[in-house]
């Protein structure tokens, strides 16, 4: 198997872990517990309580690696599969699908002509539209 995404899981909780600790040794508790709400899965990382955490990106990660900023400004933000919009007094989350930003057609459910069963195509339809259930705080 391929350990490359737990190996630099590994790496950058424990840059995150040290820059913390650095943060509590140096007595800043209250920059520590703001960034304590900041949270990653693998390479995607947000954070919805501190404006100049790009700031900071370069004490906590080696410089080679580079980070890309999604959204253009503080009050929309694609993380994962989700679109967080605040507008005044509110948070909405939908459906972020990547794919859509692709300058080709992707196509993502099965055929019904295809060698795939029919079930399977059935259940993929089923589970996103769960999916979309669970995410989008409006409909």
């Amino acid at each position: 198997g391929n350990s490359s995404s737990p190996i630099a899981d590994l790496t950058l909780a424990k840059r995150e872990f040290n820059f913390m600790l650095n943060l509590l040794k140096s007595k800043k508790f209250s920059l520590a517990k703001i960034l304590s709400k900041t949270r990653r899965y693998v390479d995607d990382l947000i954070t919805t309580n501190y404006l100049n955490f790009e700031a900071l990106i370069k004490q906590i990660y080696h410089p080679s690696l580079e980070m890309e900023r999604s959204g253009n400004d503080n009050k929309n933000a694609n993380y994962l599969d989700l679109n967080i919009s605040i507008p005044p007094s509110k948070v909405i989350v939908s459906v972020y699908n990547k794919t859509d930003d692709f300058n080709f057609s992707v196509v993502s459910l099965t055929f019904p002509q295809s060698n795939i069963p029919l079930e399977v195509g059935h259940n993929v339809f089923y589970s996103q539209i769960l999916r979309y259930a669970n995410i989008c705080t409006e409909f």
